[in-house]
Order: C-alpha cells, then sequence, then structure tokens
C-alpha cells in the first residue's frame, strides 16, 4: 500500500516563500516511479488531534485502476475519501522527500483524497450496541427529551409511517389469504367484468320492472321507511302550519332549499295528506344536507344537525356512508363518489314523488350543485325520460318523467378515432 501523509486544508499549488534559502543543502533530486503515487489525506471536518490509533484501508476498482477509495478507522469515527489518478489533468500534485544524511531529494506523485466521516442514520445498515438499541433508536430517544417542537413532530410523524406500512402489509396479506382460503367463486367473481347494469343498481332505490304505474316503479318505502317518517312528525307539524311570513322569512335565510321551501307554499289541504308532505320535505333537506358536506364536516361524529331526529340520522349514516378503523382503532366517516351519486338519485327519485312524476331540473341542480349534463347522467340512470324547453335566448329548462315500463339505457360502444 502507498505511503499516507495526513494535511490540513491549503492550498498545495502555491510556492513556499524563501524557496531559494531552504534547497542551499540540496544536492541531486530524484524522480521517483509513479506507479504508487503518495497519498495525502485531507480530513475536511478538521485535523486529528492523535495520528497514532488512525488505520488506512486503500480499496480499487476491479476494472479501474485510477478509481480507488481511502478508508481511515479511528476509535471513535470512520472516514472515507474517493480519488482517481486522472482526475484534474491540468496540474499534478508531488511530494518532496528529503534525507538528510546524503540531502536527497527524492519526487514523489502525490494524490489529494479527501476524507469525509461516513455517519449511518440508516436503522437497518446501523449496528445494535450492546444495550440493544441502535443509533436511530438513541438518537430518537434524545430528541423526545431535548429536541425541538419541529424535530419532535418530524419524528413522530416517521414512526407512524413505519407503524402504518406494517399494518397495512399485514392487512393485505390477510385479505390475500383470505381471499384464496374462502370460496372459489369470489375470485371468480373478482376476475368476472361488472355489468353496467349490476353497478346502477347498486346505486338506485330498488325498483320493479313490470310495474304499470310510475308511483310502483320506486316504492316510496324504499326511498323513505315508515319509521323514519314518523320520526320527522313533531318538526313536520312546524313546517305544516307555518305562514307566508314565516317561509318568507326562511328564504331570505336560506334555512331550507329551494326546492322545499317552493312546495312549501302549495302543501296539501287534507291535513294527514299535509303532515306527509312536510316530513317528505323534511327528508329531502337532510338528504340535501349530507350531500353538501364537505370533508372536514363529515368526518366529525354527529355531522348532521342537532334537530335532526336520532332515527333518520342513524338510517342516513348506513344507507350513505363508510365507517372506516385506522390501526389506532379511531373510527371515521368517509362518503366515497359511488354513494354520493346514490344520494343524488335517491333525491331525485323522492322529488318525483311529491311532484307526481313530473319534475323540473331547475331547483334539483341548484340544491346538489351538479352541472345539466351530470344530473341528466343520474336521470336517465333511474330510467327517466328528460324533456327540454326553450325560454328566452339565453335559457332552456329541463323536465323529468318517468315512463312506463321501466326501461334503462343501453352502453353504446364508442368508436376509437381513426
Amino acid at each position: 500500500m502507498p505511503k499516507v501523509i495526513l494535511t490540513q486544508t491549503q492550498n498545495c499549488r502555491k510556492r513556499p516563500r524563501n524557496i531559494e534559502e531552504k534547497t542551499d543543502n540540496i544536492k541531486t533530486v530524484e524522480i521517483c516511479s509513479q506507479e504508487n503515487p503518495v497519498i495525502l489525506a485531507n480530513f475536511q471536518n478538521g485535523s486529528l488531534e492523535k495520528f497514532d490509533n488512525v488505520t488506512f484501508s486503500l480499496f480499487e476498482k476491479t476494472n479501474s485502476k485510477e478509481e480507488k477509495a481511502l478508508v481511515a478507522e479511528t476509535d471513535r469515527l470512520s472516514y472515507v475519501g474517493y480519488s482517481r489518478l486522472h482526475e484534474d489533468k491540468n496540474y499534478k500534485y508531488a511530494v518532496a522527500v528529503l534525507d538528510k544524511n546524503s540531502s536527497k531529494v527524492q519526487i514523489h506523485e502525490a494524490r489529494i483524497t479527501q476524507m469525509q466521516p461516513c455517519i449511518h442514520g440508516d436503522e437497518s445498515i446501523d449496528d445494535v450496541t450492546d444495550s440493544g438499541t441502535s443509533f436511530v433508536q438513541k438518537n430518537d430517544s434524545l430528541t423526545s427529551v431535548f429536541g425541538s417542537t419541529k424535530r419532535k413532530r418530524a419524528m413522530q410523524s416517521r414512526l407512524n409511517n413505519k407503524l402504518g406500512e406494517k399494518v397495512l402489509d399485514q392487512s393485505v396479506g390477510k385479505a390475500a389469504q383470505n381471499m384464496i382460503t374462502g370460496s372459489p367463486s369470489l375470485v371468480q367473481n373478482l376476475i368476472t367484468p361488472v355489468k353496467h347494469e349490476e353497478i346502477t343498481a347498486s346505486v338506485i332505490p330498488p325498483f320493479d320492472r313490470s310495474a304499470t304505474r310510475a308511483c310502483d316503479v320506486y316504492l316510496l318505502e324504499d326511498v323513505v321507511p315508515d319509521n323514519v317518517l314518523y320520526s320527522l312528525s313533531s318538526e313536520a307539524h312546524t313546517l305544516a302550519d307555518a305562514q307566508p311570513g314565516q317561509i318568507a322569512q326562511w328564504t331570505t335565510e336560506a334555512k331550507y332549499p329551494s326546492f322545499v321551501l317552493r312546495n312549501l307554499k302549495a302543501l296539501p289541504v287534507e291535513t294527514g295528506a299535509r303532515i306527509h308532505r312536510a316530513q317528505c320535505l323534511l327528508y329531502y333537506h337532510y338528504l340535501i344536507i349530507l350531500y353538501n358536506l364537505k370533508y372536514s364536516q363529515y368526518r366529525k361524529k354527529d355531522a348532521l344537525p342537532a334537530e335532526c331526529p336520532i332515527a333518520v340520522k342513524g338510517h342516513l349514516y348506513e344507507m350513505f356512508t363508510l365507517s372506516t378503523e385506522d390501526h389506532n382503532g379511531k373510527k371515521t366517516r368517509t362518503i366515497p363518489l359511488k354513494l354520493k351519486d346514490k344520494i343524488v338519485c335517491y333525491i331525485i327519485v323522492l322529488a318525483l314523488h311529491i311532484e307526481q312524476f313530473h319534475l323540473g331540473l331547475a331547483e334539483i341542480m341548484k340544491d346538489v350543485k351538479l352541472s345539466v349534463n351530470k344530473c341528466i347522467q343520474h336521470c336517465r340512470a333511474l330510467g327517466c325520460k328528460v324533456n327540454s324547453k326553450k325560454g328566452d335566448k339565453t335559457t332552456q329548462s329541463y323536465y323529468l318523467t318517468l315512463p312506463v315500463p321501466l326501461t334503462f339505457p343501453t352502453m353504446a360502444k364508442q368508436k376509437g378515432k381513426r
């Protein structure tokens, strides 16, 4: 192995001062072989206090002798540096060795290697100490006691991500094992393509294709159960007895959707039918609230208003939300897009029953904040017929009917561009 000389950071290309005075005793100069150049080890983090306990090892690539790596090991740290023989062709480094006895100088070619401390931050490659804790674990314990708030937050986030990955791997593995060992029909269902009608049937209310009347295609009991309507009786009396002035105030405050406010002005005269219509309007109102909830709102434990009856809340959460549980056992509520579409379909069917199956879409689109095309897609998925009527030059109204017998649209194959 070539000789290693420890140096400090300095410009080696500067000419020393008074060099003539230092060369008076030199008699001969000998240029030595360049096969084994002297290695100058420059420690970038500072000079070493003790040189006795430093051991060096030199490694070179098997396919290239010009690229070499120098490793220095001390009691506290390890250092590594890389160098190439012809790293810079504009200049060369040299080391002059003076023999005081013979006054001869030997000049050896040298290469400078910048030594950097090697600190392992990865727990997977870090050695475990005698106490059973790794370097990363010790660092985390110090951070939890002496670290800043930002460092503690970053450490906690890293630990949570590690735990989440383990839980996810276990969950996926368990689900795959259950699927493999379970019924073969389950695997076959996953492979078999799902028909469009099956997807639509999971979103729209239960229907009867053979019904001869529009009111029998989608039964109101399948949209709003009787016990849910009964729980709305107390609040329905308030709506049924509302005077025009109270309705005007609700309109100004936007307390209820526009569809509800318009229908409150034309409730049936008969008391039973009047209360029943108010109950349906209240259920429509709570469906609109659930649909328009934001992400931060429907994740709360109780996302619906306090005046909403418990039976209505339980029914809406069960029908139109999903409950998920994280690795800490905390349950959260979500409303995926498929259930959003389901809410819209139930809203349209309920509005059809209220309007005697001749419905204008303007108020529905305003309440659910959907575009015309999106709302028409939901109506056609229910088997409804959409008619349009032009008003002035800039407006166009859309009306909805439910023809019998019930027919669903067929999925036409789209032709690709040539």
